[in-house]
């Protein structure tokens, strides 16, 4: 079926291949560069790019003729206790419970700014305030049944 000149029999058609000749593939790479140093080292993984759990501390030490020696220290990110310090502020004590919230917004806040001991100072006092408010919490809860036991037992049976 022809329309117009256009013949889709021609448009299914095969071409053939067509190689082009670039010559003779360039000379591999050497083995080491001139001189016996060899290639230098790569760069360790993640260069370059924003870390935010962790920080790799890389120490690399070089010297002509000998291999490379890499140390590699991670410092881990400290827990922030923010689901302890929000269960502490709704479940028990709220007054305390509302600094343990501001401690553990802060533990991101430092890590992320590079100081890793204020980081780990804000964690302790999340941790620490979470844990009084939850304490003061129970306290109050024995002090409340002890009076409403108090108040049955001995005010009404009177």
């Amino acid at each position: 079926m022809e329309t117009q000149g256009y013949s889709k029999e021609a448009e299914f058609q095969q071409q053939p291949l067509q190689v082009a000749d670039y010559g003779t593939p360039p000379p591999p790479y050497p083995a080491t560069a001139p001189g016996g140093q060899g290639y230098p080292a790569q760069p360790p993984p993640n260069y370059g790019q924003s870390l935010h759990a962790s920080t790799n501390i890389t120490n690399v030490m070089y010297q002509p003729g000998q291999n490379v020696t890499m140390t590699t220290i991670t410092q881990s990110r400290p827990a922030d206790y923010m689901g302890l310090a929000i269960f502490a502020t709704i479940c028990c004590c709220w007054p305390i419970g509302i600094f343990a919230i501001i401690k553990a917004s802060q533990v991101g806040s430092s890590f992320n700014g590079g100081d890793y001991a204020g980081a780990k100072e804000a964690s302790d006092s999340a941790r620490k305030l979470s844990y009084i408010s939850i304490g003061c919490g129970i306290a109050s809860f024995v002090i409340s049944i002890l009076f409403v036991i108090i108040y049955v037992f001995v005010i009404l049976s009177v």
